[in-house]
């Protein structure tokens, strides 16, 4: 596979869908487990001269690989969503912030990190007009 395409081709159709129900089975949904499986592949792509066969197949390294990721993912996430609770839930900190940028038709607009400008609309199916 070093470098040939059209094995790597072989390899991801061979072990995609495995690959993939391990996936599934480690994130909340199928499209996680589709970014997860697109990773993997992408990985093994990256570190093909240095993966090690176990009986002649890449089976036992992909689903390890596919247990970090969706691990890293799912780490990922959580951080993001804990910080997303800290600035945006009322009562948190930045609340009074999020407050006065909010209309009530569409997505609240968080206000940018104080001495940060604020450049930014209120995204795609607003039609809050941004009041200070």
């Amino acid at each position: 596979m070093d470098g040939d395409g059209s094995a790597f081709a072989s390899l991801f159709k061979r072990y995609r869908d495995r690959v993939f129900v391990h996936s599934l089975r480690l994130v909340k949904t199928p499209f996680e487990a589709e970014d997860v499986t697109a990773m993997v592949f992408l990985e093994a792509w990256r570190c093909r001269s240095k993966i090690r066969l176990v009986n002649d197949s890449m089976l036992g390294w992909l689903l390890v690989t596919a247990t970090n990721v969706a691990r890293n993912k799912l780490r990922s996430t959580l951080r993001y969503e804990r910080l997303l609770r800290k600035f945006l839930v009322p009562g948190g900190a930045g609340s009074q912030r999020l407050g006065s940028r909010h209309c009530g038709r569409g997505p609240p607009v968080a206000a940018p990190a104080p001495g940060l400008p604020f450049t930014g609309s209120p995204g795609p199916g607003s039609d809050c007009a941004l009041r200070s």
